[in-house]
């Protein structure tokens, strides 16, 4: 007995059950151990006003690159799925061209961006010194005189 059946009746029986290909939604990484104390520091601020938000500093560091996309992968899903952990592309790196840069805001303040050079590893003593010294406590001094 011959099971076979052709590509095309297996994508017609495919998209009839409604999968489709398409891109795998992309989102980063978060350890399983810190997705409850997120969700606890959410929740602990849920009362928050507009207010109290304006006081708080935020930072963060991305790395920007010139490169292009070099494979896009796809996934076999139904468009309800697009969220789904086996329909997902998640990302840790960067392309080849590129290099990090650091930034700061409170309210509606920004700072300039700060560019971290290549060859520096971004270590706690790098931090500290080129990043919280010299510009994040800068910056406080700055949001306390707009925001008192």
């Amino acid at each position: 007995m011959n099971n076979a059946c052709s590509p095309i009746t297996v994508k017609r029986i495919m998209e009839s059950m409604e999968y489709n290909r398409r891109m795998p939604q992309r989102r980063f990484a978060i350890r399983p151990a810190n997705q409850p104390i997120r969700v606890a520091w959410c929740q602990g601020r849920l009362d928050w006003t507009y207010k109290d938000w304006l006081r708080v500093l935020w930072t963060d560091k991305s790395t920007l690159s010139t490169a292009g996309i070099a494979h896009q992968p796809w996934v076999t899903r139904k468009a309800s799925e697009k969220y789904h952990s086996d329909c997902i592309d998640i990302t840790y790196e960067s392309g080849p061209l590129s290099w990090m840069v650091w930034g700061v805001l409170c309210g509606t303040v920004k700072s300039d961006l700060v560019s971290i050079p290549r060859k520096d590893m971004l270590d706690s003593a790098l931090y500290m010194q080129n990043l919280i010294e010299s510009h994040l406590i800068p910056f406080w001094h700055q949001c306390c005189e707009v925001y008192g």
